[in-house]
């Protein structure tokens, strides 16, 4: 079956019959993550709602007060190792998620947005639930709409808006909210595990 996925959210960790790999065994969590990541990707290469608030947002015309300003920011190195520069390479050692970031201009947008969710589907898979994610309303600054129903976790806006200094912010909607859950849940966790 076929779906068009302009406006539909994808629920990570669950499939459509047609993308559901058939395993002889069950696949262990670290795979489900990873299947998760690439259905992520492929879903914000291909969602229009999405790409045209990229667009938008990398489009925007900074505003240099200060000529020498724009030439530092025109001379820093891009950042290609998002998830590396937040620490975050796995669910044990990301004690704390990226709750920001900052994007440089000509950097692409989408690993900055699968960085920072990446932990949150490694916190679903871990509790065994299904991280929802869907495009945010067209008004306003939100990009994703992030929901977690098994931890009371709806509607978290993941947004973006253009820097004064070129590239884009991301950024979570809800952060102490969201800062104080992670950390509950994964110390919670990684404790159950020992």
């Amino acid at each position: 079956m076929l779906m068009s996925l302009h406006n539909v959210g994808i629920v990570l960790l669950l499939c459509t019959p047609a993308l559901r790999a058939q395993p002889t065994q069950p696949a262990s969590s670290s795979q489900t993550a990873i299947i998760a990541d690439d259905r992520l990707r492929a879903w914000l290469a291909t969602d229009p709602d999405i790409q045209e608030k990229i667009t938008q947002a990398q489009n925007a015309t900074p505003v240099f007060a200060d000529p020498d300003l724009k030439d530092a920011v025109a001379d820093r190195p891009a950042d290609t190792a998002i998830s590396q520069q937040l620490g975050c390479q796995d669910f044990k050692n990301c004690a704390v998620p990226p709750l920001a970031l900052d994007i440089p201009a000509g950097e692409p947008v989408e690993p900055a947005i699968r960085a920072i969710l990446r932990p949150w589907i490694w916190l679903a898979d871990a509790r065994g639930a299904r991280l929802g994610v869907m495009p945010a309303g067209e008004e306003g600054e939100g990009v994703l709409a992030m929901n977690l129903k098994s931890l009371g976790l709806s509607g978290v806006e993941l947004n973006i808006k253009p820097r004064p200094e070129g590239g884009v912010h991301l950024w979570f909607s809800r952060g102490l909210e969201l800062a104080t859950l992670y950390s509950r849940e994964h110390d919670a966790l990684l404790a159950a595990r020992l």
